[in-house]
Parts: C-alpha cells; sequence; structure tokens
C-alpha cells in the first residue's frame, strides 16, 4: 500500500517511509475516497453531472492517486464541454500510473492534426464573449458564442451564457430551449435550474422518450370491376329495301347539309379565323408582358442577390476569409491587451461604410481614432531604422503599413518609393515617386521625389522647396 500524501510505499512500522504519516490514517482517506468516488459514479449514471463532479474532487481531495477517480472526473470534464480540464485530468492520471492506464486511450483519441489549435480559437472566442457581456456589448457576446456552441455543442457553460444573453434580450424561448439542452446533458446543474425556474416559474422536468415504431399495413387495392363485353348480333335475314331506303336517305341528307349547313359554315370558320386572329395577337401581347415582367424581376433579383452577397462578405468574409465584424473583434481585442499596431492593422480589413450596428461602427471609430496615426508614425519609424541598415525588403513593408494607416504620412510613402529604387525596383518606384509627387505638391518631399526621377530619365515639372535628408 502507497502514502496517498506523497505515494511512498508504507514501512514495516506502518508508516510512510518518506512522510511518517499513519496508515491508520491513510486507510481512513484511501475509504473517504472510495466512497466520494462511489458516489460520484452513481450520479453520474443519473447524469446529474455537477453533483458527481463535486463527488470526485472530494475524493481527490483524500486521494489524489486515485485513478478511477481521476480519469472519472476528465469524463465528465469532456461531457460537459470543458476539454482543457479533461485533458488535464488525464494528465495527471498518467503521471501518476503509466501501466493499464485509460487515460492513455482518451489522450491518444484527441491527438488529431489541428484538434488543439481549433479548440484554443473556441476558448478564446468564448473568453472573449464573456468579456464583452460583462461591457454590456450582448450583440457582440452573442456573435462570439453562437460560434462557440456551433463548434462545441456540449459545451455547457458556453450554452448557458448564450441562455443568458438571450433571457438580457427578451428572447426568452430561444433561452428556454438553450437551457433544456444544459439539462439533457448536466439534469441538476443548479444554475440551468434556477435560470429555468425564472423562466418559467417551475422546476424543469426534461424525460427522455423513446420513440415507438408502428407497423403501418399496405394498403390494399381494390379490384376493379371487370367490364362485360358486348356480343355482336348477326342481322337476320336480307332486306334489300331496307337497304335502298337507307341511301335514299343519306342521298337527301348530303344534298341538304350542301345547301342548307355549308354557308353557314363557311361564314362560321371565317368569323373564328378572325377570332383566332385576335386571341394570337392578345396571346403574342401577353406574353411580351409576362418575359418584360421576368426580365424586371431577374434585374431586381440580381440587385438584392448582389446587396445580400455584400451583406454576407461583412458578416462571413470572401472565400472562407475574415469577415468585417472578425476583424472588429479581433482589433477590441489586440487593442485591449495594448497592441495598438496589430488593432490598427486589423481595422485595415473593414469597409466602415458596410458597418450596420451602431456598437461596432462606435467600436471602429474608437479604435482608429487612438491606433492609426500613432501607429503609421511607429512603423515609420520602424522602416527607417531599418532603411539605415540595408534591410530595404523589410523596411519597404514597414512602409507601406505606415502609408496604409495614414496617407498623409508623405515620409513613409517617400520611403517606400527609395526602399523600391535601392532594391532596382525601378518601375515601382517611378509609381510611388510620382505619386509622392502628385500627393503632397510644393513640399521638401515632392522636390525630392522629382531628383529622383531624373536620376531615372524621368522629367516631371515640380517647384522647387528646400531639400531633406534623401539617402
Amino acid at each position: 500500500m502507497n502514502c496517498n500524501r506523497c505515494n511512498s510505499p508504507l514501512g514495516a512500522d506502518r508508516f510512510c517511509s518518506n512522510c511518517g504519516l499513519s496508515h491508520r490514517y491513510i486507510k481512513k482517506a484511501c475509504n473517504t475516497a472510495d466512497y466520494y468516488y462511489n458516489t460520484g459514479l452513481e450520479r453520474a449514471k443519473l447524469r446529474d453531472l455537477t453533483g458527481a463532479k463535486e463527488a470526485l474532487e472530494k475524493a481527490l481531495f483524500y486521494n489524489k492517486y486515485h485513478i478511477e477517480a481521476r480519469n472519472l472526473l476528465g469524463l465528465i470534464f469532456y461531457e460537459t464541454g470543458e476539454i482543457i480540464e479533461a485533458l488535464r485530468q488525464w494528465v495527471y492520471s498518467i503521471n501518476y500510473e503509466d501501466v493499464d492506464n485509460p487515460a492513455e486511450r482518451y489522450l491518444s483519441e484527441l491527438q488529431i492534426p489541428g484538434f488543439l489549435d481549433d479548440l484554443s480559437q473556441m476558448v478564446k472566442k468564448y473568453n472573449l464573449a464573456v468579456q464583452y457581456a460583462q461591457q454590456g456589448s450582448e450583440d457582440l457576446a452573442l456573435i462570439q458564442v453562437k460560434k462557440v456552441v456551433s463548434s462545441m455543442p456540449r459545451f455547457v457553460n458556453a450554452r448557458l451564457l448564450l441562455a443568458v444573453l438571450y433571457m438580457k434580450l427578451g428572447k426568452n424561448d430561444e433561452a428556454k430551449k438553450q437551457l433544456e439542452k444544459v439539462l439533457r446533458i448536466d439534469s441538476f446543474h443548479p444554475d440551468a435550474v434556477r435560470y429555468y425556474k425564472e423562466l418559467t416559474g417551475d422546476r424543469p422536468s426534461i424525460v427522455r422518450s423513446r420513440k415507438a415504431q408502428s407497423d403501418t399495413a399496405a394498403k390494399k387495392e381494390k379490384p376493379s370491376k371487370k367490364q362485360e363485353l358486348g356480343r355482336y348480333m348477326e342481322p337476320v335475314g336480307n332486306n334489300k329495301s331496307l337497304i335502298l331506303t337507307l341511301i335514299i336517305g343519306i342521298v337527301i341528307g348530303v344534298a341538304a347539309m350542301w345547301v342548307l349547313v355549308m354557308p353557314n359554315q363557311k361564314f362560321n370558320v371565317n368569323s373564328d379565323y378572325k377570332t383566332l386572329q385576335v386571341e394570337y395577337k392578345e396571346t403574342v401581347a401577353a406574353k411580351d408582358a409576362t418575359i418584360k415582367q421576368l426580365e424586371e424581376d431577374k434585374a431586381t433579383l440580381e440587385t438584392e442577390n448582389a446587396a445580400l452577397t455584400g451583406r454576407l462578405e461583412v458578416y462571413a468574409g470572401v472565400n472562407g476569409g475574415e469577415g468585417m465584424y472578425d476583424a472588429i473583434l479581433k482589433a477590441s481585442s489586440l487593442y485591449a491587451s495594448g497592441d495598438k499596431i496589430g488593432a490598427a492593422k486589423a481595422l485595415l480589413k473593414v469597409d466602415e461604410t458596410r458597418l450596420e450596428s451602431d456598437t461596432a461602427k462606435s467600436m471602429y471609430t474608437k479604435i482608429k481614432q487612438d491606433t492609426f496615426a500613432s501607429s503609421s508614425q511607429s512603423l515609420y519609424d520602424q522602416g527607417y531604422a531599418k532603411y539605415n541598415n540595408y534591410k530595404y525588403s523589410e523596411a519597404l513593408t514597414l512602409f507601406k503599413d505606415a502609408y496604409d494607416l495614414n496617407n498623409q504620412n508623405a515620409d513613409a510613402l517617400y520611403f517606400l518609393a527609395r526602399s523600391y529604387h535601392r532594391m532596382n525596383d525601378n518601375e515601382n518606384a517611378i509609381a510611388n515617386y510620382k505619386k509622392v509627387v502628385e500627393t503632397f505638391p510644393n513640399t521638401e518631399r515632392a522636390s525630392d521625389a522629382v531628383k529622383k526621377l531624373r536620376e531615372l530619365g524621368v522629367t516631371i515639372e515640380q517647384p522647387a522647396q528646400g531639400t531633406t535628408e534623401a539617402n
């Protein structure tokens, strides 16, 4: 038997050979740990995962080397979406016992390429949602926590946060659905029970029922009645007078039809022809009108589709890329962490005119005002240092970012052109020198750019001012 404090073997005197703890206390602690483990196991079978978690944590308090309790606690954390806690328990378990330990199998099943990176992103999104909720930005928090729930549907804490946000926004039916999903995972979760009672005034009663399957009898087709065939009766006898009378009647009928019916029939045919002409013209006109209407509807639908596609790009991005709202959230996170340059670069992906949320517009304006000018100057300073150290490729990137953040930064644009010039990329150098002259006329940098253009064989007029260090 090993000591449950330091895992050292007991000596012959029934005391721990390392820390000196008595066998009596060790045995009592192990029995207590077993009791709480059994309690946790029973509660887990009833899907009282919160109660099971509490019991198992007590078991580990009395015996931290209780492998079964630690593995079961990890499974409960995994079931409720707390993957990081589950991994932590299983890693501890393997460190304490590395022979025939089920935790090895649990960990190996989670070693999927990219799994931990995706998990890390989801945890960051959840923490960001909590931060937004605490700041009162329910709409931004809702966007983040929905992404978490869609990727981790069994993450109890995320669903609880989603339910609370729905409650705050007055969407009680949606909140109730989320709470019921939580209670299907953890039937006695205290927060879920309390929120449910606040919504409905009664304690939840979620019962799992099996759907009964019934066999349906096939419909039998009723047999159709057979149609009796009439019999053909041969005429009896050979009455010539009857045949002659019949022929005479036919001749008289044809003559009467030719005299009386045909003129009227010709009139009817002419009338019908005119009627058909009118109907044909009306049909053609109706079809033309229908085609014109369909073309107008098509144009309207194409316009609406373009508008909806534009709105979709704002939220979801293009070709799986980052959407504008994602860029704002990323910028907000970087800004909160003190990375103003990173926040400013993130906002470059945002078109302010396409933002619909007032909260997003306000956040965009605040971060832009506080980061763009200072970040542009900071990036320019970094680029100038690289430029002086002959690291023109690195300097070029920094000057470009500096000018993108502040298009009034003449120095950044000029040294962007100088970097291209130093790298013998004359085409881009000429284009950017010309841009300096056009954007900042009658300035010292414009005069410097004119001189550099002449060196490259390009003549452009620009009033001469003083000169600055051109390098």
